[in-house]
């Protein structure tokens, strides 16, 4: 009875033997300079539509199983007021600036009238844990197309859940080689 209770008391430290939670960090992209001459702003035009790449490779490791769980580009617009619009003599006018985010190729996300400010996309992580790349255009247009707009900066901001790692413990170890122990001895009495 003793080398089954013995035996019993093994198994439960075997089994309680956890594995490590899955640890959740926060990660960051910034494209905050332009263009060969390294400028704080660049200029978008309708004809100039402005194309770029976030990569987040360098903070979050795809390759060992992290996941993406939740992202969201922010755009920061700067130079921009509230434009005119309107008629005179029955002429219409529109200075308002429209802006279009298409990411990876896909049907851009219409952002609409876009003045001095930041504006957020929630993004599909599926984008972003295939090669945590995130290719995006962003264009601009208006009525008489004259738009034109001025991009600060663009962060790429989200949350990554770690891959779970077995967490070998001593009491894995010890139940193990009492369990061994035990059925050995258990064998032993049988004989």
């Amino acid at each position: 009875m003793k080398k089954l209770l013995a035996f019993v008391v093994c198994l439960g430290l075997i089994f309680s033997a956890g594995t490590a939670s899955a640890a959740l960090y926060s990660f960051e992209d910034v494209i905050d300079r332009w263009g060969a001459l390294n400028l704080d702003s660049i200029r978008i035009t309708e004809s100039n539509p402005l194309t770029y790449t976030h990569d987040v490779t360098d903070t979050v490791n795809l390759m060992a199983g992290d996941t993406i769980i939740e992202a969201r580009l922010e755009l920061d617009f700067k130079y921009d007021v509230t434009d005119a619009y309107g008629e005179i003599l029955s002429i219409p006018y529109d200075f308002r600036e429209y802006v279009r985010v298409g990411l990876d190729g896909n049907s851009p996300v219409e952002l609409g009238e876009v003045d001095k400010g930041q504006y957020d996309i929630v993004l599909d992580i599926d984008w972003l844990n295939d090669q945590g790349l995130l290719d995006v255009v962003v264009s601009v247009y208006n009525p008489l197309g004259t738009g034109a707009v001025r991009l600060d900066d663009s962060r790429l901001v989200g949350t990554v859940e770690t891959v779970r790692v077995p967490e070998p413990s001593l009491s894995l170890a010890l139940g193990m080689g009492l369990a061994g122990l035990t059925l050995m001895g258990l064998r032993g009495a049988r004989s």
